[in-house]
This record gives C-alpha cells, structure tokens and sequence, in this order.
C-alpha cells in the first residue's frame, strides 16, 4: 500500500509524457530509521536490514514492474490490472487484481472513518471538560543550498542540493519555542532517458491507484502525503514539506534524483531543556542514578535535538536491458 501511495504522488506531482524504449532494471539501495522509544523497538526487530538498509531490484517492461526487495516481491500488471505478491522465502505468491483492491480499501476507509468519528467524539468530550489555551500560531522558515559538492552514482556525475525547513511558533526563534527541523538532501545526475520507463510506469500506476482510491488530482496529493503517524504527531511537517516542494522551484532542480534523503527532528524548547538537564542533575550518583540514567534516552540532555526519522535511498545500477523474463514470476513459485 505505501508503494501504491508513493505512485500516487508521482502521478500526481510529476504529469510525464510518455516514455520510450524497451525495458530497464535498476537496483537501489535504501535504508529507513525511525527515532525515539517506538523507532528502537523497530529497529531493534528490523533486523540487518534496519541497521544496514535493503537493495531493491526493479525491472520494467511495457504494463508490467517487478519489485524485489529482500524477502518480499511485487509484481504488478497494468494491462491485467492484477498485483502478483511474491514471498522470496517460501517461493510462493498471492493475487489480488485491482477490483478486489478497490474494495478493501473501501471497507478500510469505512472503518477508518467510523473510528476517526468516535476519536473526534471523545476529543470534543476531553475539551470541554478542560479549559484550553489556544494553539500557538506557527510559521516555516526554507533554507536552500546548491552546495557545489559533486559525486559519481551508479555511473553518473550528479550534484547535491540541500534544503533545511524550520517549523516553529510565530515570532519566535526555534531554540526558544521548539519546534520541527526537516532536512532534504538530493543528489541530482543528468537525465537518464532509462528512468523515464520506469517513472512513466509509476504515473501510469499512480493513476490507477488514485481512481481505485476514490481521490481527484489534489486529494491523491494529500493522501500520498499522509505520512500518517507522522504527520498526526508533529502536524508541522506536512506545512515543512509543502514550503520546501514550493521553494525547491526557484533553484536549479533539473536532472534526474541517483540519491536522496530525509530526516526529520523534533526540537525542544529552552524550556523543556532546562527541563531535562534538572532531571538529569537531580538523579544523582550511586548505583540508582546510573541505572535511571541508562534506562533513559543516551546523549546530552543540554542537545534540543531528538531525530524522528532518517530515511536514505541512492541508485546503485542502471541498466536499459530488461525484457519479459525480467517481470515474469519465477520460475519454481506457487500459487498461494
């Protein structure tokens, strides 16, 4: 689901002209990394692959895209409007086609919206239980940077541009207030006529998935941007996102992404630092003092700074070579 989100937003953001050529296959490395206690246990449980990343293999050619990805595989078919689900594993795989789809997503936004309703329920109970001060108006502030750093990615010369976005409450500086610091890092290479395939997969797919998912243009927009948990817990960062997508068209962006990146920090106020650097002071020494220090966050409680989410992808080989064994289903799998 979180692919077919992701081509949404291709779709959506990125209306390409169709794409010619054969086939191509492309394997990219990448690597997500949550923050905090929830972000430990993850990665804890995420194995080598949440310490180290995961090399992704796509191919394309023509209505369909194999996706494989360390144990798990996707296929998808355009024309037979089917997604085929391998487990690498077991060497077995599962069909869904695009109606069914449709319909679990339908009886998901059902009950989505029913608890939705029920949570805004108690939320209103909660408020006017309990006087509250109102929310503190907020404002981003985008730095851009064409830093001239250059490196070779799979092959190509590609240069890095750099944008930092500050979410913070208005009128005040972010060391003072706290707030939200989102970093985007892209490294740009030359047009690759190879990529135009399988971008111009993705819109096709993207706008599949939008007409399945019941949303117009700017509704599948949003819903692509539902990094949900995210997103509800620091409302700034969708405001963080949409500013830098909008200052990124005043600096040279053409070419095509080998690399990028994401991280996102929560930022204490001078408050909750003080705060913090108290609570640190008041364990004291002794064997109870060093066991609550260890069982508490590591770092310097004086550093504001707490990262939420790092998130890394880079190309690591392009190739203009694919045909129809490369997006068949292997051979030696099962219909599950």
């Amino acid at each position: 689901m979180r692919r077919a989100l992701a081509c949404v937003a291709v779709a959506v953001a990125f209306p390409l002209a169709p794409a010619a050529g054969a086939g191509v296959r492309t394997e990219e490395k990448t690597l997500v990394r949550f923050g905090g206690t929830l972000g430990g246990i993850l990665n804890k449980f995420g194995g080598k692959a949440a310490k180290e990343g995961v090399v992704q293999t796509v191919a394309v050619v023509g209505d369909r895209k194999l996706t494989l990805a360390g144990e798990r595989g996707e296929i998808v078919d355009l024309a037979e409007e089917k997604i085929y689900e391998l487990d690498v594993k077991k060497k077995t795989y599962t069909v869904t086609t695009f109606a069914a789809l449709k319909k679990r997503i339908e009886e998901q936004r059902a009950k989505a919206e029913k608890e939705a309703a029920e949570a805004r329920k108690k939320e209103e109970e909660k408020e006017e239980a309990a006087s509250t001060a109102p929310a503190a108006e907020m404002e981003v502030d985008v730095e851009v940077n064409e830093t001239g750093q250059k490196r070779a990615i799979a092959g190509h010369e590609a240069r890095q541009v750099t944008m930092k976005a500050w979410v913070h409450e208005k009128g005040k500086k972010i060391q003072q207030s706290g707030g939200l610091l989102v970093t985007t890092d892209t490294w740009l290479g030359p047009k690759i006529d190879a990529l135009g395939e399988v971008a111009e997969f993705d819109r096709r797919y993207g706008l599949k998935m939008a007409e399945i998912m019941g949303f117009t243009a700017p509704a599948a927009a949003a819903s692509a941007g539902q990094m949900a948990a995210l997103a509800a817990m620091y409302p700034g960062l969708l405001s963080a996102m949409e500013k830098i997508q909008a200052e990124s068209k005043k600096v040279d962006m053409e070419g095509t992404p080998l690399a990028s990146g994401l991280t996102v920090t929560l930022w204490k106020s001078a408050a909750q630092v003080a705060e913090a650097q108290k609570q640190s002071e008041d364990m004291g020494g002794g064997f109870s003092g060093l066991l609550a220090k260890k069982l508490m966050k590591k770092g310097d409680p004086s550093d504001p700074r707490t990262e939420v989410l790092a998130s890394s992808s880079e190309m690591l080989r392009i190739a203009p070579d694919a045909g129809a064994a490369d997006v068949a289903i292997p051979g030696g799998y099962k219909a599950k």
